[in-house]
C-alpha cells in the first residue's frame, strides 16, 4: 500500500494540484495543451471579428462626422457614452436579442472598440492635406464619382444577402455582406449629402440639412415599413402552405432584399439620368457667378462640382 501511494504521489503534477499553484508550469500547458489551443484560437477569432464589425460601423460615422461638422459632437458623444457603458449591463441587455453565443460578445466589443476607431480615423481623415483633397476633385474623384460605386455596393449587398440560406453562418454568409454594404454605405451616403447640399447658400443651409435628414428618415422609416410588411406577407403565406417557419421566414427575409436592391438600382438610374457631369456642373456654377462682385448672401454652402 505504501508503494502504491508512493507512486500514486509521484503520477501527481508537481506544480498544481488542489493545494499547489505555480505562476509557470510547464506540466500544465502540456496537460491541457488541447484547451488551451481552442481557447487561444476563439479568442483571437472574436478580437478579429469585432475589431471587423468595428471597423464597419466606425467608417460611416467617421465620414459623416467629418463632412458635417455638427454631427461630431452628436458621432463622437454616441461612441463615448456606449464606452462608459459596463459590460455588466450591456451583456444581459444583449442577451434576449443574440443569446449565449459568439454574437453577443462580438457585437458588444465592436460598440466598446467605436470611440477608439470612430477617432482615429476622423484624425486621420483631417490631417489628409488640402492639396491632396483638391488633386482627388481634378482626378474626378468628387461627390457624382463617388455615388455610383457606393450605390453599386449597396445593390450587390442586398442581392448577396437574398443568397443567404436557412442554416447560414455568420462569418461567411453575412459578415462579408455587412463588409461590402458598410463600405458602400460610406461611399455613398457623404455623396448624396454633398449633391442634396450643394444648391443651398450659407444663409439657407441649416434649414436645408434639416430638410433633407428628415426627408432621409422618414423615407427609410416608410421603406422599411413597407419592405416589412411584404416580407412578412410572403413568410405567412409559406407558412400556410406548409413550409417550416425557418423556411417561411428566409424566404420573406429573400423577397424584402430584392425589392430594396431593385430600388437602389433604379436610384443609380434615376441619378444617371438626372444628375449633371461634374464638369458642366462646374462650368454652370462659373456661369452664374457676376464678375467682380461676389454676393456672400447668396455664396452656396457646398459647391456642386466638390
Amino acid at each position: 500500500m505504501l508503494g502504491a501511494a508512493s507512486a500514486t504521489g509521484a503520477d501527481e503534477p508537481t506544480c498544481y494540484s488542489r493545494l499547489t499553484n505555480d505562476w509557470i508550469c510547464g506540466q500544465y500547458l502540456k496537460d491541457f495543451r488541447p484547451e488551451i489551443q481552442h481557447a487561444t484560437i476563439q479568442h483571437l477569432q472574436i478580437t478579429a471579428y469585432s475589431v471587423l464589425l468595428g471597423l464597419v460601423i466606425a467608417f460611416p460615422l467617421a465620414l459623416v462626422a467629418r463632412r458635417f461638422t455638427r454631427l461630431e459632437s452628436s458621432i463622437l458623444g454616441f461612441a463615448t457614452a456606449v464606452y462608459t457603458i459596463p459590460s455588466l449591463a450591456l451583456l444581459p441587455l444583449m442577451v434576449p436579442f443574440t443569446g449565449l453565443s459568439k454574437t453577443t460578445v462580438v457585437i458588444a466589443l465592436a460598440l466598446y472598440a467605436l470611440t477608439i476607431l470612430v477617432r482615429a480615423m476622423l484624425e486621420g481623415l483631417r490631417g489628409v492635406p488640402a492639396e491632396v483633397v483638391e488633386s482627388a476633385r481634378g482626378l474626378g474623384y468628387g461627390a457624382r464619382r463617388l455615388l455610383f460605386p457606393g450605390l453599386g455596393l449597396v445593390a450587390a449587398g442586398l442581392i448577396l444577402f437574398t443568397r443567404a440560406p436557412v442554416d447560414a453562418n455568420y462569418v461567411v454568409d453575412v459578415l462579408p455582406v455587412l463588409v461590402l454594404m458598410g463600405f458602400g454605405i460610406g461611399i455613398c451616403f457623404p455623396a448624396l449629402m454633398t449633391i442634396a447640399m450643394s444648391g443651398a447658400t450659407r444663409a439657407d443651409a441649416g434649414l436645408a440639412s434639416g430638410l433633407v435628414n428628415t426627408s432621409a428618415q422618414v423615407g427609410g422609416a416608410l421603406g422599411l415599413a413597407v419592405l416589412a410588411t411584404l416580407s412578412t406577407s410572403r413568410s405567412n403565406a409559406l407558412e400556410d402552405a406548409g413550409h417550416s417557419t425557418a423556411s417561411a421566414l428566409t424566404s420573406g427575409y429573400h423577397l424584402a432584399f430584392w425589392i430594396a436592391a431593385g430600388l437602389v438600382v433604379a436610384a443609380i438610374g434615376v441619378a444617371a439620368t438626372v444628375l449633371q457631369p461634374e464638369d458642366k456642373a462646374a462650368e454652370q456654377y462659373a456661369g452664374d457667378e457676376v464678375p467682380g462682385e461676389v454676393p456672400q448672401a447668396e455664396e452656396t454652402a457646398y459647391s456642386e462640382a466638390a
